[in-house]
């Protein structure tokens, strides 16, 4: 069994309503510079559509600032990284919330400013929403019980006590009602997993003869708490989404057991090895299989981008899975390629992969007798973006006096599939050299600097390979660059 890692829309009622921005600011000290801030949230505005690893932010001077387009009340998590721990946050439209990051003694402290921001305080340190600081309390519970009926409502009394924090909050006006609402929603499918594991691992036949009560009465557990928390339920499309697809997975399997009663929903995307999902609603299915598609690509399931559009014809999710299907097909773009692109072609003419190669050696190896313009850049540089509104003007006026065009990237060896989106999404013509960060030490010698190089950055070599231009104007300054360029290549 695989297991799973896992436009916003203008509602025609007599009002209208209309998605307002979430505000995210962080601080995170010690974090270098170009760290990746992952979000996992939704596809577009609404909750339901989760996709793990759906946006991002980076870090620059230790702070990050993300703005989200949402409707309501919902759930957005990060993903840890070596600066900071991943961060919960349940988030209604309109929030500001700053979030501080430090660390002490190979622990992390969090703290938060802004709306609700002692409820988020609470959420990520709550005992009971920690997989690992509540299994404790829960697996001794199950030691010491001797019926279902039993368990669950000893399961109840730490669940209360374990989240009253949360209750004064609301009580003293410290949190809204909504964030509340969502807060008791998760705290519902934290349950549902946190259970359905503790109990998986005591039915096992080594630890069956540490308990007091029955497997019949095991199995009662899930259904009683199946009763209470239905993970095919609606209402949970705003929490986690991750913790949402590991609840639908787990009521999957206790059908799959005969441990709950279901019907199969079969539409022919499962192999026998995950037919249990079948039994979850198509909704969900689709949100499984676009997370795992994410992961392990198109090709696991024996599925293209074109068949899934099929079935799923009208699905928020096939805009990013559109991006994971080109990524696809240039997956054999390594590091130091070298390589031309053709207006929207969405392919790269890859001529040769160069190791260890200098920017004044590759320019005196690939581009003998003519001059070159060339753009240093990379994913995460949003002035370099920004310049690239003017790529087809500068790529047509440069062809047109015989200049070539070349972009040369310095992301991370990782974030090669991004430079390629960015190549499509921007329609960069030209020449490309996927340099990555390890070609800075040339650069900076060939620059006369000490420093790392600062991007964007312009540079013009003439037709004898000659550096004759190290910091030219950017191409928004139109003809002021174009004068410049043309002078000296003179």
């Amino acid at each position: 069994m695989k297991f799973f890692i896992i436009q916003s829309i203008i509602l025609l009622t007599s009002t209208i309503t209309i998605a307002q921005n979430l505000e995210i600011e962080g601080f995170v000290e010690d974090a270098k510079d170009s760290t990746i801030i992952w979000f996992n949230k939704t596809v577009n505005d609404d909750y339901k559509n989760y996709l793990n690893n759906s946006d991002s932010a980076v870090l620059k001077n230790h702070l990050f600032k993300k703005s989200f387009n949402i409707k309501g009340t919902g759930f957005l998590t990060t993903n840890p990284n070596p600066y900071m721990t991943g961060l919960q946050l349940i988030v209604e439209e309109g929030n500001k919330i700053k979030v501080n990051s430090r660390r002490e003694n190979g622990e992390f402290y969090i703290s938060f400013q802004g709306d609700n921001a002692l409820g988020l305080d609470e959420l990520n340190r709550s005992i009971f929403l920690n997989f690992k600081k509540v299994n404790p309390y829960i697996t001794e519970i199950l030691k010491k019980t001797k019926s279902s009926d039993d368990f669950i409502h000893d399961f109840e009394s730490i669940r209360k006590k374990l989240l009253e924090p949360f209750d004064l909050l609301l009580s003293e006006n410290k949190i809204t009602n909504s964030f509340y609402d969502i807060l008791q929603l998760n705290a519902d499918l934290k349950s549902l997993f946190v259970i359905n594991v503790i109990v998986y691992n005591y039915k096992e036949d080594a630890k069956k003869n540490e308990l007091n009560i029955s497997e019949t009465e095991l199995n009662n557990i899930l259904v009683k708490l199946d009763n209470k928390y239905n993970a095919f339920d609606e209402k949970y499309s705003k929490c986690d989404g991750l913790l949402r697809i590991i609840a639908v997975e787990r009521k999957c399997q206790n059908i799959q057991n005969k441990i709950l009663f279901g019907f199969s929903n079969n539409i022919g995307i499962w192999d026998k090895s995950d037919e249990m999902y079948n039994y979850a609603p198509i909704d969900s299915q689709e949100m499984m299989l676009a997370n795992n598609i994410k992961y392990v690509g198109f090709k696991s399931y024996n599925l293209t981008y074109e068949k899934f559009a099929k079935i799923f014809h009208n699905s928020v999710y096939l805009a990013k899975l559109k991006q994971i299907d080109i990524s696809s097909k240039v997956n054999e773009i390594k590091p130091y390629s070298f390589g031309f692109y053709i207006n929207n072609s969405k392919q790269i003419d890859i001529k040769n992969v160069i190791p260890n190669i200098g920017l004044q050696e590759l320019i005196n190896e690939k581009f003998r007798g003519v001059s070159v313009f060339v753009d240093l850049w990379a994913t995460y540089c949003a002035p370099c973006k920004k310049e690239f509104i003017y790529s087809d003007k500068i790529y047509n006026f440069f062809t047109k006096h015989k200049i070539e065009m070349l972009y040369v990237s310095i992301d991370n060896d990782s974030q090669i599939q991004k430079v390629i989106e960015d190549i499509y999404g921007y329609n960069l013509r030209g020449y490309h050299y996927i340099a990555t960060n390890k070609i800075q030490q040339s650069l900076m010698k060939l620059l006369k600097e000490k420093e790392n190089i600062y991007i964007p950055r312009y540079l013009l070599f003439n037709s004898k390979g000659e550096l004759v231009l190290k910091n030219s104007k950017k191409p928004s300054e139109g003809q002021a660059l174009y004068d410049q360029v043309i002078e000296l290549i003179k």
